[in-house]
């Protein structure tokens, strides 16, 4: 089966994701800097182009203070699909003498009660809040000691390894059962050891009544008790995208590279697709 072609509106979201300029440090696709800007002064995430197929978010780069989403204004409704798709990029300092590789999780945790205040030693997180039924935690954080079971009533997780002082483009499908998908498996990355891609083997999600699910709640955070923790330039798409649309993702996430101008586009995709017919 061969991809669609990636749509107008994906096109105009991902040219956005590379396009934007928040401040006085620029972004990796203009001169190869990958710190964050601060967009009027504020490390709060903004979310927009919500018309164009992305949701496009923006912090400075996190540390152990700092979260990719912050609770400190509501962001508001956001129309998301049964699955979404988040981009970003990772870089782990080696300071605490741990050598070449340093462990990684994404996890998902349910918390039906809504609590507001510290969850699971994270005491900042902004909710995407649909009707108000279930809310799920996404979690990106340093695990040094292997998959993290902890938090919530239900939970998953990805655990995987990056190289120290290195910066890794990344993507990840969050379906609204709360399955993970790291999508970083369907590019070669000569820099990243894939270790474990398998959701812990306790977590059970058929207990959840997917009808009902009605919102979805990212929070990416650093460990607060690792300092070396880096996150930057991440994306939230509206719906899971397609494999050349990954494709495209993490080829422009990956080498730096500037998206073609919008005349070039069409025929991008088509090679791309075309690679995608080679390989199988």
């Amino acid at each position: 089966m061969v991809s669609a072609p990636a749509s107008a509106n994906f096109l105009d979201g991902l040219q956005s994701y590379w396009d934007f300029d928040g401040g006085p440090a620029d972004y990796m696709d203009k001169q190869g800097s990958l710190h964050m800007a601060e967009k009027g002064g504020s490390d709060l995430a903004d979310i927009e182009n919500k018309a164009t197929g992305a949701l496009i978010g923006r912090s400075v780069h996190a540390t152990s203070a700092g979260h990719w989403l912050r609770s400190v204004s509501p962001m508001g409704t956001l129309n998301l699909t049964d699955e979404v798709t988040i981009s970003y990029w990772l870089k782990m300092d080696n300071n605490s003498g741990l050598g070449q590789r340093r462990h990684y999780s994404h996890r998902v945790s349910n918390d039906p009660d809504n609590s507001v205040g510290t969850f699971n030693n994270f005491s900042s997180y902004n909710r995407m809040d649909f009707n108000g039924t279930n809310f799920w935690y996404v979690f990106l954080n340093a695990n040094d000691g292997g998959a993290s079971t902890n938090g919530g009533t239900s939970s998953s997780n990805i655990d995987f390894q990056v190289p120290v002082d290195t910066w890794t483009h990344r993507t990840l499908t969050i379906s609204s059962d709360g399955t993970l998908k790291d999508n970083v498996a369907m590019v070669s990355e000569t820099n990243y050891d894939q270790r474990n891609l398998t959701l812990n083997p306790w977590s059970n999600y058929q207990g959840i009544d997917t009808a009902a699910f009605a919102s979805q709640f990212l929070t990416m955070a650093g460990s607060q008790n690792d300092p070396g923790n880096w996150t930057d330039e991440f994306a939230i798409w509206n719906r899971a995208l397609t494999p050349a649309e990954l494709q495209m993702v993490h080829d422009m996430g990956r080498n730096g590279v500037k998206l073609p101008e919008p005349a070039t586009l069409g025929l991008l995709t088509l090679g791309l697709l075309a690679v995608g017919r080679r390989r199988r």
